[in-house]
């Protein structure tokens, strides 16, 4: 079972507060410390791949890419080498997990809220020939319904990761 959280604030320098986290990293238990994750944010001068790769650096945190976050935050990365970059960060005898949603489908909402959820998820799921190394977390309005159609849209066939709900 994983915690998956976000770094949080930046309070005027990442680096400072990536310090601080680190060190309240280093006081939790053995046990919480194996199950936490951290999180790509969907704010500009948030926390990147980029900036987590340096907290990971220091905590050994994995971090679990966010597919829709990276697009509102990529740091200086692309899509594919952040998602691979936070691949890396996992131990070899766990299953990395990325999250993965859509913009919002209704135009307006989608030019007010591009940041929310679309009801469904719509696809392709591209994983970048990963299919077989990650479980995907469907980030999604409709819940259930959304990985239903999307599991009667692409069939088993499509993808050999496990895709379920968050």
């Amino acid at each position: 079972m994983q915690i998956n959280i976000h770094v949080g604030g930046v309070y005027g320098n990442k680096e400072t507060t990536m310090d601080r986290f680190a060190e309240s990293f280093d006081s939790l238990s053995d046990n919480l410390k194996a199950r936490l994750t951290i999180e790509n944010d969907d704010t500009p001068n948030s926390y990147s791949v980029d900036d987590l790769l340096l907290l990971h650096d220091k905590t050994g945190i994995p971090i679990t890419f966010d597919f829709h976050h990276h697009q509102f935050c990529p740091g200086s990365m692309s899509q594919k080498d952040a998602f691979e970059a936070a691949l890396s960060t996992w131990p070899s005898d766990v299953r990395p997990v990325v999250h993965w949603s859509e913009v919002p489908e209704c135009p307006e909402r989608r030019r007010l809220h591009a940041h929310s959820h679309s009801n469904f998820v719509y696809g392709p799921i591209n994983l970048f020939g990963h299919e077989e190394d990650v479980d995907v977390m469907i980030e999604s309005k409709a819940r259930e319904a959304a990985l239903l159609f999307y599991r009667e849209r692409f069939g088993p066939r499509y993808h050999k990761s496990s895709v379920v709900l968050q």
